[in-house]
């Protein structure tokens, strides 16, 4: 089962204690006390608390003042969140006697608690994002300064010895192809990938390099972006490509959590009450937070209901009637139309990106243009909803920088739409114009251009029916004083708390978060990152202090077989299949153990083995499995060669845990034969679990690469891992492993018994 159906139990028990409880009939007069004055009391204990004035010792004041603090604002995320608590606890002992002189109970008294809270949260995730950002940091000037050049090329964080030639221009940005010295040779296998930031440089990096943003790359070229002020000190080469460090998306994070915790005087009363249903404090009086939560926004009470709500529920009928949606994503939109805040659950297969983009078609009826942003914690994510949006009719306009857009998406980005609004092309003309002039005159036609151009985006941006970035894209300087009313994040379980508060924060009175706590977590790869809770993602914590997502329940792309177990084990069987098995039939070139389930599982007993070294700051200790690899290569290249389907390899995916075993994977399969000739360059995935969430393939090999006589998962034992690795085929998925080490493991153990019940061994 997944691990949040527990502590969702564990939670509502803990909210349980924490909350008044509702007088039994006959009981004492003291157990009789209202909920009101309870809760006074217990506000007033927690002011006391800080103060300085309970009885006792500090110490214990600032233990109880802690826990009531966490009982107060049921802040849980399946288990007691300690940076939350010690935050609160040390920020009430220090700030307590200064901010809060007396015992009290009135409104004053709340608001200085709640601004305790506020800034409780605000430090223990500034704490989080400082650790993730540091460790970044360290771990990228290890490489630069101490590693060996054969040791970066092993690990893929560095290309040596290319050449750079001019590619042309993205908008404002240049572009330039690196590509190795001797002209058809391929580069080494490497970590870089669309939208990673790299340094370019030809002596060691540091000494004078530049920054750069990789486009696009095939096996013998790679596409680099740099700024225009960059590109005319690139020529010639040797060139060495460098990845690097993100500062941008941490400062982001860090101005959301500031903007969060300060009073805003200015907020409007649907502002403050999304604001407190996010933090899960300051709720109305008598309202826990599930019930806060399904109140409605300011454009859907009283009249406005029957104004504005009436035709989007019409909308969504005829969608409904039209069969373009099932029960379950049409009950879920029309929740979503009316409430603060609404999670949807949508495991894999569900449908819940095309879900959303309908929820959005609908939803731009209520709100005037330029009032909706939908975000997402990544840029394939995003681009899959623009995708799914421009499909409806939907004007998008993608904010982000374009080198980090799918190309065939750049049209609908910010930076073409101004261009082609008439202030925006004046603009281009004016540029030009003081690129040629010097002194006062370029100086006033470049000033002229800035204006015509922030005109242009103004008014581009106010045509949009949906505004889409990624979550910490939606802090771009050129959104800056912009307000949506309506926020919508898709991913939402994938990305960190305080890059969801980015575009949160934005003037919003309503959210809808879509993702699903039984899948990966945010990527923190930080210790103290980790223990300051930075992993527990908003959606996760609301979900556990009470909040219960509506359920996309309706899977629609694997083979019944293949979701029987990710049903039952994760999602109590809630999980019903559209596809029937005529629908998905098993691939040919593999001999499956029963042709009508075609899910496998391999027996490997070749040991793992260790890449890269263990302890390094830069994390570059992995692990590999030889016998695994060559078993891989030997499943696809058959696959490929008797499936007509699959003779490209562009519908197989091979998945592993463990970015070695990508190594090793990729080296294997380069000797493929196809019928056409050589592999096609990019044709056939490889990628790690991690990187492969989102994603479907028609059949899927995976390597879980552990094996060893102590019977170590590592982190296989993360059941989210498990559940994604499972749940990306279509046609067949086949695994490849060692049986007695993945027992180890209780939901390994699991799904090992029910392949052997089901007879899918081999």
């Amino acid at each position: 089962m997944c691990p949040l159906f527990g502590a969702v139990v564990w939670t509502a028990a803990k909210a349980q204690q924490a909350l008044p409880q509702t007088p039994k009939p006959g009981g004492s007069k003291k157990n009789n006390k209202t909920a009101g004055s309870r809760q006074k009391t217990r506000d007033a204990d927690l002011l006391e608390a800080g103060s300085g004035r309970s009885k006792g010792s500090a110490r214990s004041a600032g233990r109880k003042a802690a826990k009531l603090a966490l009982d107060r604002v049921q802040l849980a995320a399946g288990h007691p969140p300690k940076p939350f608590r010690l935050a609160a606890e040390r920020i009430l002992k220090e700030q307590g006697k200064d901010q809060i002189a007396k015992k009290g109970r009135g409104r004053g008294d709340k608001q200085k608690l709640h601004h305790v809270l506020l800034q409780a949260h605000r430090a223990a995730f500034e704490a989080g994002i400082d650790a993730e950002l540091s460790q970044e940091w360290e771990a990228s000037n290890e490489r630069l300064q101490q590693w060996s050049r054969r040791r970066l090329q092993e690990e893929g964080l560095a290309l040596f010895d290319l050449k750079a030639e001019p590619a042309g221009a993205l908008f404002s940005d240049r572009i330039f192809r690196f590509a190795m010295a001797r002209r058809g040779e391929p580069m080494p296998e490497h970590a870089m990938s669309q939208g990673d930031i790299i340094l370019l440089s030809q002596a060691r990096p540091g000494e004078s390099s530049l920054e750069g943003i990789v486009v696009d790359s095939s096996a013998k070229w790679m596409r680099v972006a740099v700024s225009a002020s960059t590109a005319p000190h690139i020529r010639g080469g040797p060139w060495r490509l460098d990845l690097y460090a993100d500062t941008v998306s941490s400062e982001r994070c860090r101005q959301a959590l500031h903007a969060f915790s300060q009073p805003q005087p200015e907020l409007t009363p649907g502002q403050i009450q999304l604001r407190r249903v996010l933090l899960g404090a300051g709720l109305p009086q008598g309202l826990d937070l599930p019930s806060a939560s399904r109140q409605a926004p300011s454009w859907a009470l009283g009249n406005a209901a029957r104004t504005i709500l009436k035709p989007a529920f019409a909308s969504l009928a005829k969608i409904l009637e039209a069969g373009k949606l099932n029960r379950s994503q049409g009950e879920a939109i029309r929740a979503a139309l009316g409430q603060t805040l609404t999670l949807w659950q949508g495991p894999p297969g569900t449908g819940k990106t095309r879900t959303l983009a309908h929820f959005l078609a609908v939803a731009k009826g209520m709100l005037p243009r330029g009032s909706i942003i939908a975000c997402a914690a990544s840029n394939v994510a995003v681009d899959n909803l623009v995708t799914a949006l421009d499909a409806l009719g939907v004007h998008v306009v993608r904010v982000g920088q374009p080198v980090k857009v799918a190309e065939a998406l750049r049209g609908c980005t910010l930076e073409a739409l101004v261009l082609q609004h008439p202030a925006g092309k004046a603009a281009a003309d004016l540029r030009a114009k003081a690129a040629l002039e010097k002194g006062t005159t370029g100086r006033i036609a470049f000033e002229q251009a800035m204006r015509l151009e922030e005109q242009a985006t103004g008014a581009v941006l106010q045509s949009a029916d949906v505004v889409a970035s990624t979550c910490v894209g939606a802090g771009d300087p050129r959104l800056e004083g912009k307000t949506f009313r309506l926020c919508c994040l898709d991913e939402a379980s994938q990305a960190v708390e305080p890059a969801a508060l980015v575009p949160l924060l934005k003037g919003c009175e309503a959210a809808l978060m879509v993702g699903d706590a039984c899948q990966l977590p945010p990527t923190v790869i930080s210790s103290q990152a980790e223990e300051a809770e930075l992993k527990v993602s908003m959606f996760e914590r609301l979900q556990a202090a009470g909040l219960v997502p509506l359920l996309l329940d309706i899977q629609y792309r694997m083979h019944p077989a293949i979701a029987a177990f990710p049903s039952r084990t994760f999602y109590r069987g809630a999980l019903l299949s559209h596809p029937t098995p005529a629908d998905r039939p098993a691939p040919a070139g593999f001999s499956w153990p029963k042709a009508h389930k075609p899910v496998a599982f391999v027996q490997s007993n070749g040991p793992e083995r260790r890449t890269g070294t263990q302890g390094d700051i830069a994390a570059a200790a992995s692990l590999a499995n030889n016998t695994e690899a060559r078993l891989v290569a030997t499943i696809v290249s058959r696959l490929m060669a008797a499936d007509p389907h699959l003779t490209s390899g562009a519908g197989i995916g091979v998945i592993t845990p463990y970015s070695g075993q990508v190594t090793e994977l990729r080296a294997q399969l380069q000797s493929i034969q196809t019928t056409a000739g050589p592999l096609a360059d990019g044709a056939l995935e490889v990628k790690t679990v991690d990187g492969f969430q989102g994603r479907e393939k028609e059949v899927i090999v995976f390597s879980a690469v552990r094996c060893n006589v102590g019977r170590s998962v590592g982190f296989l034992a993360d059941s989210r891992r498990l559940n994604v690795a499972l749940t990306r085929a279509k046609r067949g998925l086949i695994v490849i492993g060692d049986g007695r080490t993945l027992s180890a493991d209780i939901v390994w153990c699991k799904w090992l018994n029910w392949v052997k019940k089901e007879g899918l061994s081999i």
